[in-house]
């Protein structure tokens, strides 16, 4: 390296060497650009004003620094012996007032944008705006690597102080400043042990830092935004007092309220933010005059108890603001002693606190610093919180614009500003009274978006829809499996003639029958049968392992099983009364009387499926007739099936989408396609059946939707018109392949858990240009849903939650789980 006009050369502090890795890989938005501004009153000497910065740069390295970093082990910041600092001055006193204030406003935005190149010195851009005889702004960028706000601070009340001076004549006789080298080297020095001990304590057990937003613009170009609200000052007000009142510093109450708002947004009981400290450890002598970039953000692990009294929790928040500012250490160490990967942030936000600066006055100059002063977005966090207190509080936020959207932003601010308005109404209050929604989303919420009320015929039953069908279309064919077929009218009969048997043996309303049977044309008839003598079917899956079809049955008791004689050996010993299907080896003979049953209601058992068991042993979840007819009705006055369509069933029947898979064709004179069993794996076979039964309907998970699409066939599926996803998160990537493979099909995505008839949320996928996941879109006909958090509350858009359904599709409850039934 070149040392002529070179008069220091030093390393940079941990958090330098985290915003130049930020800015040179372009993580960073503008990279870290920041702005000063103030309002200069009264009538100003520009060039003796020019020198006195020229007089601040000979005494401050910080104005003379630029960075190295290519080709070096380590990067290092160089402290040029003299660097030509000028003071741009732009001539704006013909212009009026408002014209003015509109281009110094502009003026402000475009040099937020600035971008340095940071390895060429001074890193300082300094415009003089006149906009009247004795009106001047002056406006200074630079990066953030190089000053803190304290530090531009002390620069320009300095310049002040010399400019007086050198009007005067008088030689100032200022002690040498501490140089920012000497703190570098106290931090490479310091014992950081107590502190140490301190945060491993304080993050012991952290694993990340909860995420504040979803990344919703995964495609968004890489920039820096921003959203500004401004506090209504009586809230302001009523803060500032609330924490006088309580011995608490400002800081402390807005810090606590954005705890809160975290807490709500990650549904989470701990959350973890940092705060922005100024870094001018007292261990350090003259600490207080050094300039440069000392400032640095520690972490806040805070509980958010929902039952604590607000005022006693900020209380306690005070003092562990308190005892992290003591700790003080290096965010980069303490990120080593988290166990943070190399490179990652621990939390996802940061907050920043700014008080309104003091006007200074000298030699005949009032100089304000101007309100809409900018700052850049901090390396540590996704996003950043300015929260400029005073006479006029604001929030700033500020972001890069390619992971969070503008509008999502403006929600989380609006949110926040709700939350300290309730902080500010009553300090007695808990904390989970707080509240976080204005009433207009509060109502949107609950009701505009859960007005789903659709005038559906009450009453009806599963097989009433089919026996509407056949009565219509008795010559149609309604069933394909393999080489049968069968017509309306005769699937109708076979059906009849079951069910008589099954009302023989006592099956009736409310009455369970297990069905033990591969996909095939029995299949179909047994279920209708089912429901036809009264009953609900069990589907029990020959693929599942003998424990789980063992404990199934001994926890729904069913008094009969239709099985396929083949699959007899998959009973565990001790099984009910079976009665074999299939292989041409059982007649059903009509049963004198047998069809004198009691008749099943729309409020009976339709079918019971239990659940995969993921959350405890499998519990049978009972949906009735209504719910599942709801569902029908609904999914047919969307999408609109008719006679020429053929819809796949190839769903396990252990799984509910099989439910519409089986009676929506059969409720439309549309024919239903069963895929031969084990088929439903096998993308090539199920192209192949696609394509020969003319198939325009089909469901897949979407892992298995993957295979398909690259399926050497699928693009020759040119009957397809309907695809419906669900039972998994339906990737974006894989929506856009869809599209790109199948542009002439529609993609739907469904939502629904095996507690509700089916499905309960969809959503038509878009074509191209999607920069959201994938979502499960809006509540199905006569069904509310709600995402409430743990305390019950409302959730906000984009705010996590749980997914509480209402409606008429929520199924009866747990078999046999009366206390579950009841908690849930």
């Amino acid at each position: 390296m070149k040392t002529k006009n070179v008069e220091d050369i030093y390393p940079l502090t941990p958090r330098q060497r985290a915003v130049l890795d930020a800015s040179v890989s372009g993580a960073s938005p503008s990279p870290y650009a920041e702005v000063a501004a103030w309002a200069i009153e009264g009538p100003l000497e520009v060039e003796t004003y020019e020198r006195a910065w020229r007089l601040a740069a000979e005494r401050h390295a910080a104005l003379r620094t630029s960075f190295a970093w290519q080709n070096l082990e380590e990067p290092l910041q160089v402290v040029r012996v003299r660097v030509s600092l000028t003071l741009a001055v732009e001539d704006w006193r013909g212009l009026g007032a408002g014209e003015s204030r509109a281009r110094v406003a502009g003026r402000l935005a475009r040099e937020r944008e600035t971008v340095f190149d940071l390895s060429d010195a001074p890193l300082v851009r300094l415009s003089l705006l006149r906009t009247a005889a004795a009106a001047q702004y002056l406006v200074w960028s630079h990066p953030g690597i190089l000053f803190d706000r304290r530090s531009v601070a002390l620069v320009f009340d300095e310049v002040l102080a010399l400019y007086e001076a050198l009007l005067a004549g008088v030689e100032r006789k200022d002690a040498p400043p501490v140089p920012f080298s000497r703190f570098v080297v106290w931090g490479r020095r310091q014992d950081f042990s107590r502190a140490e001990d301190y945060w491993r304590r304080a993050l012991d057990g952290l694993e990340a830092g909860a995420p504040l937003l979803a990344p919703e613009r995964a495609d968004g170009e890489a920039g820096r935004a921003e959203e500004l609200v401004a506090l209504p000052p009586e809230t302001a007000g009523a803060l500032a007092r609330l924490a006088r009142s309580h011995g608490l510093s400002p800081e402390t109450v807005y810090a606590g309220a954005w705890a809160v708002l975290l807490s709500r947004y990650c549904d989470a009981g701990q959350v973890l933010f940092g705060e922005e400290v100024e870094g001018r450890a007292p261990g350090l002598a003259g600490a207080e005059s050094v300039v440069g970039m000392l400032a640095d953000t520690l972490p806040l692990r805070v509980r958010v108890e929902p039952g604590a009294p607000l005022a006693g929790w900020l209380k306690s928040l005070e003092q562990q603001r308190a005892a992290a500012g003591e700790a003080f250490a290096p965010l980069e160490r303490i990120r080593r002693w988290a166990g943070a990967p190399e490179g990652r942030s621990i939390f996802d936000s940061v907050v920043a606190f700014e008080t309104d600066g003091r006007a200074a006055a000298c030699a005949g100059l009032t100089a304000t610093p101007v309100q809409s002063v900018g700052r850049g977005a901090s390396p540590d966090g996704r996003l950043t919180v300015a929260l400029k207190l005073g006479e006029q509080a604001l929030i700033r936020a500020v972001y890069d614009g390619a992971q969070l959207e503008a509008e999502a932003v403006r929600r989380m601010l609006d949110h926040f500003l709700t939350l300290l308005e309730g902080v500010a109404a009553d300090p007695d209050r808990r904390l989970s009274d707080l509240e976080m929604l204005r009433p207009g989303e509060r109502r949107r919420l609950l009701f505009e978006w859960n007005e789903t009320a659709a005038p559906y015929p009450g009453g009806l039953r599963l097989h009433d829809l089919f026996e509407a069908a056949a009565a219509r279309t008795p010559d149609a064919v309604a069933l394909v499996a393999g080489d049968e077929r069968l017509t309306y009218a005769q699937l109708g009969a076979l059906a009849d003639r079951l069910a008589a048997r099954l009302r023989a043996l006592g099956v009736g309303p409310d009455v369970l029958v297990g069905v033990l049977m591969e996909r095939s044309a029995e299949m179909v008839v047994a279920l209708l049968a089912v429901l036809k003598a009264g009953g609900a079917y069990l589907p029990l899956d020959p693929e599942y392992p003998a424990e789980r079809l063992g404990h199934m049955l001994e926890d729904a008791r069913p008094p009969v099983v239709l099985a396929q004689r083949r699959l007899l050996d998959s009973l565990p010993e001790g099984a009910p009364r079976v009665v074999c299907l299939g292989d041409g080896e059982e007649e059903l003979p009509h049963v004198e009387g047998a069809g004198a049953g009691a008749e099943a209601a729309a409020d009976n058992l339709a079918y019971v499926i239990y659940t995969s068991g993921s959350t405890g042993r499998p519990k049978g979840a009972m949906n009735t007739h209504g719910a599942v007819v709801n569902r029908l009705l609904w999914m047919q006055d969307e999408y609109r099936l008719g006679p020429e369509d053929a819809v796949m069933q190839k769903t396990p029947f252990s799984f509910d989408v099989s439910v519409w898979e089986f009676f929506w064709p059969l409720m439309t004179g549309a024919r239903l396609v069963m895929a031969e069993p084990g088929g439903h794996r096998d993308p090539r076979y199920l192209a192949d059946l696609i394509r020969g039964e003319g198939v325009t309907t089909i469901h897949f998970v979407p892992s298995m939707l993957r295979h398909f699409v690259e399926e050497p066939g699928a693009e020759e599926c040119r009957g397809l018109r309907r695809v419906f996803c669900s039972g998994e998160a339906l990737p974006r990537d894989l929506q856009r392949r869809f599209h790109g493979r199948l542009p002439w099909a529609e993609l739907h995505n469904l939502y629904g858990p095996t507690e509700a008839a089916v499905d309960v949320s969809f959503w038509a996928c878009r074509r191209g240009g999607e920069t959201r996941p994938v979502p499960i879109g809006r509540a199905v006909a006569n069904t509310q849903l709600h995402v409430l958090d743990r305390g019950l509350r409302p959730a906000p858009v984009g705010v996590a939650g749980e997914l509480h359904i209402g409606g008429v599709q929520l199924a009866r409850g747990y078999l046999r789980r009366p206390g579950l039934t009841a908690e849930k």
